[in-house]
């Protein structure tokens, strides 16, 4: 209930300040002593009111490229006397040329392994997927085209993703303390997609850990059963000084097939691998009081406030990161910083 609420206030919110031209000091809402004003609203829900700008500007942007390209469309028909929708198949038919057979083998030769199927039952899919193509190819070929000679451009702004406070006090982490680049991972030990940018990682603590400060977050996903143990787990060796030495052998278990072994015995393990006191990591794995989840559950309360959606999730400097996750893209984005 609480997350529709939230939902319905960024939209009235955005609806009323499109409506009324509205400001951040424009008056949302009254109440006996007191009032709402759309900055109240913004300040706790940044990255929320960034992602519907962002959504609208991308709306924007499509609806303006579809009706220049209609209107341009029109005025060159107009030129030549002809209907829009004739001029329009005369000139994709210029940059269109024929399925081959030898074309459609090419395709199923290149892709075999994905299709997995003899050739004699997707040839006909294949050609038909490969006309598609071409139909869309020859369009955006005039629609290039025609844009280059009528010097058409975009002049929409795009929202300025928020810079976020992010709060990581007290929570683990790998680097300089008071280091100028601040990397927020939020993290799930069982999400597959997480774990393939582990080596990645790995490469960058090599490199920056005497530069940035790199802080791990607690998200584990609901339809992965063995999330959350694990995650309570990791806090227990956080408390002996081996938070990364836990994480970085829990990342590197393999795949047997598509299962996965998180299991209490293979973190027990792991535990004992590391040199844990295994006593005390014991008695703080059992979580009777419940407190490490607890924790973890905060921190995934936390995340959703600060628009966690998935795993994983980064921040860089408190901007949410929506790039290639692959060690050359997490290098530039942190030389750019530290070098600004």
């Amino acid at each position: 209930m609480k997350k529709i609420l939230i939902a319905l206030t960024v939209v009235f919110a955005i609806g009323s300040s499109a409506l009324c031209g509205g400001g951040a000091n424009e008056t949302l809402a009254t109440f006996d002593g007191g009032s709402v004003t759309q900055k109240d609203v913004e300040k706790n829900n940044e990255q929320e009111f960034y992602e519907i700008r962002q959504k609208e500007f991308q709306v924007r942007q499509q609806a303006a490229f579809e009706s220049a390209r209609e209107r341009i469309f029109e005025i060159e028909a107009k030129k030549i006397d002809m209907p829009v929708d004739k001029f329009v198949e005369s000139e994709m038919a210029k940059r269109r040329g024929a399925i081959t057979e030898e074309a459609v083998q090419r395709f199923y030769d290149t892709n075999k392994n994905r299709i997995n199927q003899p050739y004699a039952l997707v040839r006909d899919r294949i050609r038909q997927q490969l006309v598609i193509n071409q139909e869309k190819g020859a369009r955006d070929a005039l629609t290039s085209e025609l844009f280059k000679k009528y010097n058409f451009k975009f002049n929409l702004k795009e929202p300025q993703a928020p810079t976020l406070n992010l709060v990581n006090d007290g929570k683990p982490f790998w680097g300089k303390a008071d280091a100028k680049v601040v990397v927020t991972e939020f993290s799930d030990f069982e999400c597959p997609y997480c774990r393939q940018m582990q080596g990645d990682v790995q490469r960058l603590k090599a490199e920056y850990a005497g530069k940035v400060k790199w802080v791990f977050r607690n998200f584990p996903l609901d339809f992965h059963a063995q999330a959350m143990p694990t995650h309570i787990a990791a806090r227990c060796a956080g408390k002996q000084n081996k938070y990364f030495e836990f994480q970085t052998s829990v990342f590197a278990i393999p795949y047997n097939g598509r299962s996965l072994d998180m299991s209490i015995g293979q973190l027990d393990r792991i535990a004992q691998n590391i040199g844990l006191n295994m006593p005390a990591y014991k008695q703080c794995q059992a979580d009777r009081n419940g407190e490490g989840r607890s924790e973890i559950e905060a921190d995934m309360r936390y995340g959703q406030k600060v628009g966690v959606r998935g795993t994983p999730t980064i921040f860089i400097n408190g901007v949410l990161y929506q790039q290639d996750r692959s060690y050359d893209a997490l290098k530039e984005a942190i030389d750019k910083l530290l070098n600004s």
